[in-house]
C-alpha cells in the first residue's frame, strides 16, 4: 500500500513528531497530546462498544456526538465526516459537529464536486493522515480552500476513512487557532477513530441496502398481486388488459382476450411478436412510430387506435394506459387496456358518411341555387356550360368532363365546354354526328350512359374515342342526357375519372338536376336568340316592306308616267294619219310610232323578267360565244343613240377565246348597263365599254362621265325600283328596273356585279364578273320542226280581235292567205275547215285554252301537221315547256316584232 507521507503535504523533511512549534513549547505540548490521546483511545472504546449496543436508528445521533467529542479533545474547532463517490466524482459532508457547524458548513457546501476539492481532499490517493496549512495554500477564487481561508480556518487535519484498501471518504478537522501539531500517536488515535467510523459506515450502508431490498421484494410482491388482480379485473371478449414489462421482454394479457385472438398458448416473452404479427402492417408501423416518440417525449399516458386481425377479418380496437420509467428514462412497465371498438368505428364511419352526404347535399343545393339565380339572366350559353360542368365536377370528384350541344340540324354534337383534355381532343372529337359517338343511345332510351370500368364497356371499347380516353388515364365515365323541360334532347353532360368510379343516389340526383338546368338554360337562351333574330327580322321586314312600299308607290308613279308618254305619241300618231295624206309625214310618224311601242315592249319584258326572277323562273340558255363580238354588235347597235345625244363611245375589249354563257342574257345585261349610262350622262361626256379577260373569270366594265352616285345609294343601287334620282325634275325616264336585273342575271350566271363612284358630279363605274368555268345546260334549246314545203295558209286564234285584225291584214300586205279565230273552239273548227299551213295560237283563249287547242289539232287524223307557234303574254321557262309539251313547235312572245315575225315566215317556206 502506497504512504502518503506527511512531508508532502507540510513541507517539513523530518517526521511527523519533529515538527516544531513556533513558542519552543514541545515538551509540554507533546505531553498534553499524550493525555489527550488517551482519553481519546479510552473514549473510542466505550464509543465502539456504543455502537455494537445501539441500532440504526439512534446511529447518526452517536456519530454526531462523537465529533464534538473528537473537537473537544483535540481542541478544534470543527469536525466532520466526508463521504467519497468513485462514480459520480463528488464528496458530500455526511456528518458534522455542532460548534461552529453552520458558519463553516453552509448547505451550498455540503456536495462538492471533486475537482474542485482535490486540492484539499485528495481522496483517489488518500491513504494516510495529513494535515495542512492554509496560510500559505494557494487557492482559486471559487475553491472550498478559499471559503475555508476566508472563513478564519488556518488548518486542516484530515483522516482517511478506508474500506478495502479504497478510500471512501475521511474526517476532517479544522482550527481558527494557531495550529499545533499532533504527534504520530495522536494521528494513530485519530485513525483508530476513522476504522471504526469505516465500520459504522460500511454497516450502515450494507443495512440500509438490505432495507431497502426488503423493501423491494415486498413491493415485488405486493406488485406481482396487483398485477394478477388488474388483469383478473378487466378480462372480458370485448375489453381485455395487458401489462408490457419491457426489461423482461414480456408482455401478459388477460385469459379472455388471449383465447378470443387464439393466443392461449403463446408464453409471454414471445407474445408481444405475436400481437404484432396480428395487426394490420400500415397501422403497425403509425402505432410504432406514436409509442416511440410518446417514449421519447416521456409522456406517461398514450392512446393508439389499430386494426388487428380477428379471424378472417380487421377489426378496430383502442389501447391506452400508462406508461413507467426507469432512472435512466427509458420505458420500465407498461399497463394498459385493450377494448373493441368495431362497432363504435362502423358507427362513427356511417355518421360520417351521413354527414358528409348532408354536407354534399346542402352544398350541392347551394350550388344549385347560385347556378339557378344566376342563369335567370344568363343569355350565353358559353358561360352556362362552362358553370355547370365546373359544377358537375365538383360535386362529383370528378377530374375531367365535357359538355356536348345538339346542333340544330340534330345529327351534329358540338363540344362547347372541356376541362382536363387538351386541344388534340377536342379537335378529334369536338364536332361528331352522334351516330358515330359513344352517346348514340341516349336521344332514344332517354337514360344516363354510365361505364365504371371503360374497358370492359363494348360501345367504348370499340369507338376511336377509347385510346383518347387511356390516354388521359380516365378508368370510368358518366353520361346524361340534356333534356329540357319541354321534352327536347339538346345534348350530353360527361364526366371522367381516373379511378374506378360507381355514383351514388345523391351524385345521380346531382347530374339529373344539372344536367335538366342546362338543357333548360340552352333551350331558354336559344328559345330568347331565336325570337330575338326573329323580331330584329320583323323589324328589318318591316322596315323593307316600309321601303318597298314607298319604292311602289314611286314605281306605280313612274311607271305611270313612263307608259302614258309612248301612249300619248302613239294616240298622237294615229290622229295624225287620220288628218293627215303627206306619205313622207306619215313615214316619220310611223318610225316615232315604231320607237314607242319598242320602249314599252322593253318595259314590259323589264317587268316580266324581274318577276321571273323573284319566282325563281328564269333559265339560262348558254353555249358558247366570243364576247368580245357580242360586246363589239352590242356598242354598235346602241351607237346611233349615243350619237344623238353626243355622248363618245368607245370600247376597250381584251377576253380572247369564246366563254361559255347565255349570250341572250350577257347581251342584255350590257345594254342595261349602257342603257343606264346613256341616261345619266350629260351631253358631251364619254362612256367607256371594255372587257378582260382573267384567270378564272371575265369581267365587263361600263364607265360613265355621267351625273355620279351619292354614297348613301351605292349600298341599295342594285335593289328594284331604285334610282339615283327620283324627283319630277329627272332627266330620264326608266322604271329602276335595270340594275336589278343586271344584278340577277350576273348571280345566275355565278358572278357578280358593283358599283363605283366618286361622288356626285364624277362619274360611275359599273364591273360584271363571269366566271369563266360553267355546266352546260340540257334541252336549253327547243327542237325545231323542219319544214318540207311551203307553208302559205296562216291562222290566227287570239280573243284580242283587234290585234288580230290587224295582224292577218299585214300577213296578207306580205302575200298570204291569212284568216283568224276569237275563242279556242271557233279556232278548231276553223283548223278543220281550211286546213291552214301554220296556227298563230294565244294561251289564254276563252271557252278552251291555246294548250287544249294544240292538243285537239295534233289529235285529229285528218289534218295535214301543221306548223303551230304560241303567241302569248305567258312567257316564263314554265309557260315555254307547258307550249312544247301540247304539241306547240314554237314559242314567240308578245308583243310581236314584225321583222322576226316576216324572218321566221320565210324560214317556214
Amino acid at each position: 500500500m502506497k504512504i502518503l507521507t506527511a512531508e508532502k503535504k507540510t513541507g517539513h523533511d523530518g517526521p511527523l513528531h519533529e515538527i516544531p512549534s513556533r513558542d519552543g513549547r514541545g515538551v509540554e505540548l507533546i505531553q498534553k497530546q499524550l493525555l489527550s490521546h488517551s482519553k481519546f483511545q479510552n473514549y473510542i472504546l466505550n464509543l465502539s462498544n456504543s455502537f455494537i449496543r445501539s441500532d440504526f436508528t439512534r446511529i447518526d445521533n452517536v456519530i454526531t456526538d462523537s465529533l464534538n467529542h473528537l473537537c473537544e479533545f483535540y481542541s478544534y474547532d470543527h469536525s466532520s465526516i466526508w463521504a467519497y463517490d468513485d462514480a459520480q466524482e463528488t464528496i458530500t459532508c455526511v456528518y458534522s459537529c455542532k460548534s461552529h457547524a453552520e458558519s463553516l458548513m453552509n448547505n451550498e457546501w455540503r456536495v462538492l464536486q471533486y475537482d474542485r476539492v482535490a486540492d484539499l481532499f485528495d481522496f483517489k490517493n488518500f491513504e494516510r493522515p495529513y494535515f495542512l496549512k492554509l496560510e500559505d495554500y494557494k487557492t482559486s477564487d471559487i475553491s472550498f480552500g478559499r471559503i475555508l481561508r476566508d472563513s478564519g480556518v488556518k488548518a486542516l487535519y484530515m483522516f482517511p476513512l478506508i474500506n478495502e484498501g479504497a478510500a471512501i471518504g475521511g474526517v476532517v478537522l479544522a482550527t481558527r487557532k494557531e495550529y499545533e501539531e499532533l504527534d504520530e500517536n495522536i494521528y494513530t488515535a485519530g485513525q483508530l477513530y476513522c476504522t471504526l467510523i469505516s465500520n459504522v459506515l460500511i454497516r450502515k450502508r450494507q443495512e440500509t441496502a438490505f432495507k431497502e431490498a426488503e423493501a423491494l421484494a415486498r413491493e415485488a410482491r405486493i406488485l406481482k398481486e396487483k398485477e394478477y388482480e388488474y388483469l383478473q379485473m378487466i378480462d372480458g371478449s370485448t375489453v381485455a388488459s395487458w401489462i408490457c414489462d419491457y426489461e423482461q421482454g414480456s408482455l401478459k394479457y388477460s385469459a379472455a382476450w388471449r383465447k378470443r385472438i387464439g393466443g392461449e398458448n403463446i408464453p409471454d416473452d414471445k407474445f408481444m411478436a405475436f400481437i404484432e404479427g396480428l395487426i394490420q402492417p400500415d397501422d403497425l408501423k403509425r402505432t410504432q412510430l406514436e409509442r416511440n416518440l410518446i417514449f421519447t417525449l416521456g409522456q406517461e399516458k398514450f392512446r393508439h387506435e389499430y386494426r388487428i386481425k380477428m379471424e378472417d377479418d380487421y377489426i378496430w380496437v383502442l389501447d391506452q394506459g400508462k406508461i413507467m420509467y426507469n432512472e435512466d428514462g427509458m420505458p420500465k412497465k407498461v399497463y394498459g387496456t385493450t377494448m373493441d371498438i368495431n362497432e363504435t368505428k362502423k358507427a362513427i364511419r356511417e355518421l360520417e358518411e351521413i354527414k358528409d352526404d348532408l354536407a354534399a347535399e346542402v352544398r350541392a343545393l347551394n350550388t344549385m341555387h347560385r347556378l339557378h339565380s344566376r342563369f335567370i339572366i344568363h343569355d350565353n350559353i358559353d358561360d352556362v356550360c362552362h358553370e355547370i360542368l365546373n359544377a358537375a365536377i365538383f360535386l362529383s370528384d370528378a377530374q375531367k368532363g365535357c359538355i356536348h350541344i345538339l346542333e340544330e340540324d340534330q345529327e351534329t354534337l358540338i363540344m362547347v365546354y372541356e376541362q382536363g383534355f387538351d386541344n388534340d381532343f377536342v379537335r378529334e372529337h369536338g364536332t361528331t354526328k352522334i351516330g358515330e359517338t359513344i352517346y348514340t343511345e341516349l336521344p332514344r332510351e332517354n337514360k344516363r350512359l354510365v361505364a365504371e370500368d371503360i374497358d370492359a364497356h363494348d360501345s367504348i371499347a370499340q369507338n376511336p374515342i377509347y385510346a383518347f380516353l387511356k390516354k388521359w388515364s380516365v378508368e370510368s365515365l358518366q353520361a346524361t342526357p340534356l333534356y329540357s323541360s319541354t321534352g327536347h334532347f339538346v345534348g350530353v353532360l360527361s364526366t371522367h375519372y381516373t379511378s374506378r368510379k360507381q355514383l351514388n343516389d345523391r351524385e345521380k340526383r346531382i347530374f339529373d338536376m344539372l344536367a335538366r338546368m342546362a338543357a333548360d338554360v340552352i333551350e331558354k337562351v336559344r328559345t330568347e336568340r331565336a325570337l330575338f333574330e326573329s323580331e330584329q327580322n320583323a323589324l328589318k321586314l318591316v322596315d323593307k316592306l316600309k321601303k318597298a312600299d314607298k319604292n311602289k308607290n314611286q314605281f306605280i308613279g313612274i311607271l305611270s308616267h313612263e307608259l302614258r308618254n309612248p301612249l300619248a305619241t302613239i294616240v298622237t300618231g294615229l290622229s295624225l294619219f287620220k288628218l293627215s295624206p303627206d306619205g313622207a309625214l306619215l313615214q316619220s310618224t310611223c318610225e316615232i310610232l315604231d320607237r314607242q311601242v319598242r320602249q314599252l315592249t322593253r318595259l314590259v319584258d323589264d317587268l316580266l323578267d324581274l318577276t321571273r326572277f323573284n319566282n325563281n323562273k328564269i333559265r339560262l340558255k348558254k353555249e358558247s360565244f366570243s364576247l368580245n363580238a357580242l360586246l363589239r354588235g352590242t356598242a354598235e347597235d346602241l351607237a346611233p343613240a349615243f350619237d344623238n345625244k353626243n355622248i363618245g363611245l368607245r370600247t376597250d375589249l381584251d377576253c380572247a377565246g369564246d366563254i361559255f354563257a347565255d349570250p341572250v342574257r350577257i347581251k342584255q345585261i350590257t345594254e342595261n348597263l349602257l342603257f343606264n349610262a346613256l341616261r345619266y350622262t350629260n351631253e358631251g361626256g364619254t362612256c367607256t365599254l371594255s372587257a378582260q379577260r382573267h384567270r378564272d373569270e371575265v369581267s365587263i366594265r361600263v364607265k360613265d362621265s355621267g351625273i355620279g352616285i351619292c354614297p348613301e345609294i351605292i349600298s341599295v343601287i342594285f335593289e328594284p325600283f331604285v334610282q339615283a334620282d327620283s324627283s319630277m325634275a329627272r332627266p330620264e325616264g326608266g322604271l329602276g328596273l335595270g340594275l336589278a336585273i343586271v344584278k340577277n342575271i350576273a348571280e345566275l350566271h355565278g358572278g357578280s356585279v358593283s358599283a363605283h363612284s366618286e361622288g356626285p358630279g364624277r362619274g360611275a363605274e359599273f364591273t360584271i364578273r363571269l366566271p369563266l368555268a360553267a355546266g352546260v345546260a340540257a334541252g336549253d334549246k327547243p327542237p325545231e320542226t323542219p319544214l318540207q314545203d311551203s307553208r302559205r295558209n296562216i291562222l290566227f286564234i287570239d280573243d284580242n280581235r283587234d290585234f288580230a285584225e290587224i295582224i292577218c291584214a299585214l300577213m296578207t300586205e306580205w302575200g298570204y292567205a291569212a284568216a283568224y279565230a276569237t275563242d279556242g273552239r271557233d279556232g278548231v273548227r276553223q283548223a278543220a275547215e281550211t286546213h291552214p299551213d301554220v296556227i298563230f295560237c294565244d294561251i289564254g283563249l276563252p271557252w278552251m285554252n291555246g294548250y287544249d287547242v294544240a292538243k285537239k289539232i295534233r289529235r285529229a287524223s285528218d289534218l295535214q301537221r301543221p306548223v303551230l307557234i304560241a303567241l302569248t303574254g305567258y312567257v316564263s321557262d314554265r309557260d315555254r315547256e307547258m307550249a312544247l309539251e301540247a304539241g306547240f313547235d314554237y314559242h314567240m312572245a308578245k308583243p310581236l316584232d314584225a321583222e322576226m315575225l316576216r324572218a321566221l315566215l320565210s324560214r317556214l317556206e
